[in-house]
């Protein structure tokens, strides 16, 4: 006779094991003036809020003090529970992987350690995500203090980014996010399988964020590099939109093609391919074009770097790992 099966033998083979309600995820770089007030500060924030914490650091290649100064943050907080050392800088995408890769909580909690966004804010946003009704709570950074270029670049991406999805999403790039732990555990991110970004929000039925303060950078040079946002937008279209965004870069390089073959046609043969005022037009637009056309194809030769990289090696190679079982404080 077949025995039933009780509901406390059915397991989720996505859950985690008991742990903390949330696991703090903090990838650094370059950040040894910024760490340790960065951790006292964190330590304090959560020291005040009901639930319970563990907090994994990633040091995504640092070669400055960042490692030893984590190593003793280690030592002396047992809310810490891993310090991941990567071989070498593999971006932050990745380094938030290798923390996803050690979470033991029920939730995930993305931060950046640079101090521009306040640790203090984090009781804010886990307000609006215990009420249970989004799968991811951001922050918002209102008054940032960033240069307009990359404002309005960002504002222009997170439109466009919210009306596909459907969802009001305002500040993509804001480092301090709380996710869903049960969707972040499904795609089984590893070094063989990195957290892809865009694919995580296409699963996303609903999303919050809540208005943060943001901060000049004190120490060091900001990580949101040009390259850095085009690689998180690339990323991001290629899920949303992965025919159409295929088709538009391929329609754009056969533009350049043409535009430049008819500059160059009206160049040395103006009957040919008439052009007004070809004489002073045709050496700056051929300039600007080749500007253009430089631009464009070292982008898409980092797209494809990645992308081989992603599907012929690991995305990222751990140095060293510190790391203990999370314990849950006596006073919780």
């Amino acid at each position: 006779m077949r025995e039933r099966t009780t509901a406390e033998e059915v397991r989720d083979p996505v859950a985690p094991p008991a742990g903390p309600d949330f696991t703090i995820i903090v990838p650094c770089f370059q950040e040894e003036a910024t760490i340790e007030e960065f951790h006292a500060r964190l330590s304090a924030a959560i020291g005040k809020l009901d639930q319970t914490f563990e907090i994994v650091y990633v040091s995504d290649g640092s070669t400055d003090g960042t490692i030893s100064r984590l190593e003793d943050i280690f030592e002396r907080d047992e809310s810490v529970t891993n310090v991941v050392d990567l071989a070498r800088n593999f971006g932050q995408t990745n380094a938030q992987t290798a923390g996803i890769e050690r979470a033991s909580g029920r939730h995930i909690i993305f931060m950046d350690c640079d101090l521009q966004v306040n640790p203090e804010d984090l009781g804010v946003l886990l307000a609006e995500f215990d009420t249970g009704a989004y799968d991811m709570v951001g922050g918002v950074r209102v008054a940032r203090l960033d240069s307009q270029g990359r404002v309005w670049l960002s504002r222009f991406g997170n439109a466009v980014i919210s009306r596909l999805l459907g969802l009001p999403m305002r500040d993509l790039g804001c480092g301090m996010k709380i996710v869903n732990g049960d969707i972040m555990r499904s795609f089984h991110s590893g070094p063989c399988r990195p957290l892809d970004p865009g694919e995580a929000m296409l699963c996303l039925r609903s999303v919050s964020e809540v208005p943060i303060t943001h901060q000049q950078r004190r120490h060091g040079r900001s990580r949101w590099t040009w390259r850095r946002v085009f690689v998180l937008y690339h990323n991001v279209f290629t899920n949303l939109l992965p025919g159409v965004y295929s088709f538009i870069v391929v329609a754009l390089l056969l533009f350049l093609i043409a535009t430049f073959g008819y500059l160059m046609g009206a160049w040395m043969a103006p009957s040919l391919f008439p052009l007004p005022g070809a004489t002073i037009l045709i050496p700056l637009l051929v300039t600007l074009h080749m500007i253009l056309s430089l631009g464009f194809f070292l982008i898409l030769g980092e797209f494809m770097l990645h992308g081989s990289a992603a599907e012929n090696g690991l995305a990222y190679v751990v140095r060293h790992v510190w790391t203990r079982p999370w314990k849950r404080p006596p006073s919780q």
